[in-house]
């Protein structure tokens, strides 16, 4: 089976990244969820992929299963046709608008199958300590780290 490694980085922050490597058949909204909780945002919000890596463009996009559309949780990796370089947009929370740019490092065989995947193989940085606030009382900072 297809496995395929993706540089996730954060746009704002150069020094805010993961890599991870997933199965062809994993979706869209596994690498949502796998990024949700690398980057440790504190609360789940709407988000989509832009495939074009531009900021809403409808005719490339992949939204959150909530929103109508294309859904994320519907197109698998290998539906994609991505080649090795290309880039892609994760959109997360339509408010803030954190946006990480996606690019596909490499493309390879599942080697032990017993291997669980998804899996992280990187990372690098924190959220800004702004970017987690408490959702029960949004005067307040999450103290602890989310991951």
């Amino acid at each position: 089976m297809p496995t395929y490694i993706f540089h996730a980085k954060y746009k704002n922050y150069d020094d805010l990244w993961c890599e991870v490597e997933m199965l062809g058949e994993h979706t869209l909204d596994d690498l949502h969820c796998i990024l949700f909780n690398v980057f440790g945002f504190p609360e789940e919000k709407l988000y989509s992929f832009f495939m074009s890596n531009e900021a809403w463009d409808a005719e490339s996009e992949y939204c959150s299963p909530l929103v109508e559309g294309d859904h994320a949780d519907d197109v698998s990796l290998d539906d994609l046709g991505l080649k090795i370089g290309d880039k892609f947009l994760y959109l997360f929370d339509y408010g803030v608008n954190h946006e990480f740019e996606i690019e596909l490092l490499e493309i390879g065989e599942q080697e032990d199958i017993s291997e669980d995947y998804p899996h992280l193989l990187a990372e690098e940085g924190e959220l800004p300590s702004e970017f987690l606030i408490d959702p029960d009382d949004p005067s307040k900072i999450i103290e602890d780290e989310v991951n």
